[in-house]
C-alpha cells in the first residue's frame, strides 16, 4: 500500500465544506480552521506535494487577516499537543512546519470523490 504522502495531495482535499465531519474529533473549531488553512496554503504553494512551510508562508497565503499570536499558538498545539489533543499533527524542522502522517490521516476524510 502506498503511503499517504504518495496517495494524497493538497489538491485532493475539499477545503470548502469539510467542517461538519470534525465535530466529533479531538480538534476544536479553531484548530480545525488552522488545519484547513494549512491544506489551503499547501494547495497554493504546491497542489501536488505536501511541502514544509514557514509561519511567513502561512501569513502570505491565508486569505484572512492572521492573528499572529493565536494562530502561531494553534500551530504549536498541532505539534506538541494540548489539553485534549495528542501531539504530532505537525512537526517542526528549524523554522519550517512539516505535515505528518497523522495530519494526513485526519484530512483524508475530506478527499474529493472523483
Amino acid at each position: 500500500m502506498r503511503d499517504l504522502f504518495e496517495s494524497l495531495s493538497p489538491r485532493d482535499i475539499n477545503t470548502v465544506q469539510p467542517y461538519e465531519g470534525f465535530k466529533n474529533t479531538e480538534l476544536g473549531d479553531n484548530l480545525m480552521k488552522v488545519v484547513m488553512n494549512i491544506v489551503f496554503i499547501q494547495g497554493r504553494i504546491n497542489p501536488y506535494v505536501w511541502t514544509p512551510f514557514s509561519f511567513e508562508d502561512y501569513i502570505e497565503h491565508c486569505t484572512h487577516k492572521v492573528n499572529h499570536q493565536i494562530e502561531r499558538n494553534l500551530l504549536d498545539i498541532l505539534i506538541f499537543g494540548g489539553v485534549r489533543l495528542q501531539p504530532g499533527y505537525l512537526a517542526k524542522k528549524g523554522d519550517l512546519y512539516c505535515i505528518t502522517e497523522k495530519f494526513l490521516d485526519l484530512v483524508r476524510a475530506f478527499r474529493y470523490q472523483y
